[in-house]
C-alpha cells in the first residue's frame, strides 16, 4: 500500500482490526514511523526528535541523568536512535524498568500527537514487519498501548489545544516579552500577580512552551492556558518553533473543532463543538487533578474554601520544600496574602537543621529534587518526633505515580497536583489548619 490516505483514519483501521506491522507516513519534511503488535502501538517516532528529545522528558518525568547520554550513538541510523538511547540509560542504570516504560510511552505519545495533526501525508504499510525483525534494541517489556484508546487520548487533548486558536499554534512556539514594563499591565482573565509573571518571564530564554513546562514541572497546556491571557493581549509574545521543529503540522484551527471525535468514558464517540475562546480558556490555571479528598466530595473549590486565619488569630507556619524557585514564590505570594507565615526552601540537604528548628504547623514538600528524593525527606522528617504530629502534603506534578497508598507509605497526609491555583491551595491548607 503506497498512496495518498488520511494518515489518521488509515491508523485506526489498522488498530481496529489488531494488525501487525510498521506504518511509515511521510510529508514533504517529516517521516512517521509506527511499530503495531495485534492492533496495540508498541512504539512510534518521527525523524525530527532526538537525543535532545529524550533529555527534555527525562527532565519532565523529574529523573536525574548524565548529560552525557546518547554521546556514543548520534550516528546510528535515525529510526533506532532513541531506542538505543533509552537502552543505554538502562545498562548505565540511571532509570529503573517502570521509568524506562513511562519514558517510552511518553516518546510514543509525542510522535503520535504530531501525527495526528497531520492532514494528508504518503503512507506505506508493511504487514507483519515489527521491530524485533528490523533490528531494534530489545527493551519492550510488552505488545504496547492500546492504539485506539492513544488516539482518542490526543485527540482529546488536541481538542483543548485548539480552544486556544489563533493565538497559539504550537507547544514548540517560544515565548518571550519583548517590553517588560508591560508585566505590571491588567488584562482580562490575567491571574499572575506582577511578581509572579516577572519570575516566569526570566525562563524564557528561548524555550519552547512545552520545554519550559518541563522545566516548571507543570503541563504544557496548562502553562499556555494561563499565559493566554498575556499573549492575547501582546504582552507575551510567541515565536515559531526552533528548527527543525517548525516543519512539524500546526495544531488544527478551531474551525475544524467538530470534526475530531474523541471516546467519552463510557466509550461512545462525542463530537465536541467549537467554542468561544473568551468564554471557554479560563482565567486561571486549573488543576487536572484535585487533591484526593477534594475529588472524593467532587465539591467546587469555592464551596470547601474555611475562612483564612485573620489578623489578632494565631499565625500558622508553613515550610514549602522545592528545587523550582518559580513554585515557591508562587506559594509564598499565595500564602502570604492570607496572613500565613511562609517558608521557603530550595535545598533542604543545606538547611535541615534549620528545618528541625522551625517548628512548622504544615509542610508542603515536592518529590523530586536535586541531592535528595522528597519520598526520603518525608521518610526522615516523620522519624523525628518534631514532625510526628505535623501534616506532610506532597505537591507534585507527576500525578501518573502517586496513589493514596504511595502517600501514606512515604508518610505524607495528602496531595496536591501541580499546577494549582490559590484557591485550590488554600482548600487543603485550611482543611489542616483551621
Amino acid at each position: 500500500m503506497n498512496q495518498e490516505y488520511p494518515p489518521l483514519e488509515i491508523l485506526r483501521k489498522i488498530c481496529q482490526n489488531k494488525q501487525t506491522g510498521h506504518l511509515q507516513i511521510q510529508t514533504n519534511s517529516v517521516r512517521w514511523n509506527i511499530y503495531l503488535v495485534e492492533g496495540k502501538i508498541q512504539y512510534a517516532q518521527h525523524n525530527l526528535q532526538s537525543i535532545e528529545t529524550v533529555k527534555n522528558y527525562l527532565i519532565h518525568l523529574q529523573i536525574p541523568f548524565a548529560n552525557t547520554i546518547g554521546s556514543d550513538l548520534r550516528n546510528l541510523s535515525k529510526p533506532f536512535l532513541l531506542l538505543a538511547t533509552v537502552k543505554e540509560l538502562v545498562e548505565q542504570n540511571q532509570i529503573n524498568r517502570e521509568q524506562k516504560n513511562i519514558l517510552l510511552n511518553k516518546l510514543t505519545e509525542d510522535a503520535i500527537e504530531s501525527f495526528i495533526c497531520l492532514p494528508e501525508g504518503q503512507t506505506k504499510w508493511e504487514v507483519n514487519n515489527n521491530l524485533s525483525l528490523m533490528g531494534a534494541p530489545k527493551i519492550f517489556d510488552d505488545d504496547g498501548i492500546e492504539g485506539t484508546q492513544i488516539i482518542d487520548s490526543l485527540k482529546e487533548k488536541i481538542s483543548q489545544w485548539q480552544k486556544l486558536k489563533p493565538f497559539i499554534s504550537s507547544p514548540h512556539q517560544r515565548p518571550s516579552c519583548p517590553n517588560i514594563s508591560l508585566l505590571s499591565t491588567k488584562v482580562s482573565g490575567g491571574s499572575l500577580t506582577p511578581s509572579v509573571l516577572q519570575k516566569l518571564v526570566k525562563t524564557m530564554t528561548g524555550e519552547s512552551l512545552r520545554n519550559i513546562s518541563f522545566l516548571l514541572k507543570q503541563d504544557d497546556f496548562k502553562l499556555a492556558q494561563v499565559l493566554y491571557p498575556y499573549i492575547k493581549h501582546r504582552i507575551i509574545i510567541l515565536d515559531p518553533p526552533k528548527s527543525p521543529l517548525d516543519k512539524l503540522p500546526l495544531i488544527p484551527s478551531v474551525s475544524n473543532l467538530s470534526s475530531l471525535r474523541v471516546r467519552n468514558v463510557r466509550g461512545n464517540y462525542f463530537t465536541e463543538k467549537a467554542e468561544n475562546i473568551s468564554s471557554s480558556v479560563k482565567s486561571t490555571i486549573v488543576s487536572s487533578t484535585k487533591t484526593v479528598n477534594t475529588v472524593k466530595n467532587n465539591l467546587p473549590v469555592s464551596s470547601t474554601i474555611k475562612p483564612s486565619p485573620s489578623i489578632g488569630s494565631k499565625t500558622h507556619k508553613i515550610i514549602c520544600i522545592d528545587d523550582s524557585q518559580v513554585m515557591l514564590d508562587t506559594i509564598k505570594d499565595y500564602l502570604g496574602s492570607e496572613n500565613y507565615d511562609t517558608l521557603t526552601v530550595a535545598n533542604p540537604m543545606q538547611c535541615l537543621p534549620s528545618l528541625f528548628a522551625s517548628k512548622p504547623d504544615l509542610i508542603l514538600l515536592d518529590l523530586s529534587m536535586p541531592n535528595i528524593n522528597g519520598n526520603r525527606l518525608c521518610q526522615i522528617l516523620r522519624s523525628s518526633p518534631t514532625f510526628k504530629q505535623v501534616p506532610i502534603i506532597i505537591v507534585s506534578g507527576n500525578i501518573n505515580m502517586l496513589t493514596q497508598e504511595k502517600i501514606e507509605a512515604i508518610g505524607a497526609n495528602d496531595f496536591l497536583s501541580k499546577p494549582f491555583t490559590k484557591e485550590e491551595l488554600l482548600v487543603i491548607v485550611n482543611k489542616y489548619l483551621l
